[in-house]
């Protein structure tokens, strides 16, 4: 599911929403959609900006530890280990980021 480099405006803005929130324990019972929408655009999307956000936000929600324990680890380890081999240094440090989070 390619966005678009438009829509990055939108991502951005779910990123700020996120990392100025009160309460990220708001959205752990939405969690497993929400990363599950998130994975649906991550593996087909190439803009180099568009992940860079999307595991921005992802690392965001992996910091509640409530939300890690709700959804299959599994398959997301499988995808950050396909983000580990861009070639943009940033993509590949927040996917090491990310799952480093979730092997805690």
């Amino acid at each position: 599911m390619k966005i678009g480099v438009q829509n990055n405006i939108a991502i951005e803005q779910i990123y700020a929403t996120l990392q100025y929130s009160g309460s990220k324990k708001e959205i752990a019972n939405y969690a497993p959609s929400f990363i599950k929408f998130l994975w649906r655009i991550l593996e087909e999307e190439s803009s180099a900006k568009i992940v860079l956000n999307l595991l921005k936000i992802i690392n965001l929600v992996f910091e509640n530890e409530e939300i890690l324990n709700k959804i299959n680890i599994q398959t997301i380890a499988s995808h950050l280990v396909k983000k580990l081999a861009f070639s943009n240094v940033q993509i590949r440090r927040l996917s090491m980021q990310a799952f480093i989070s979730i092997m805690k």
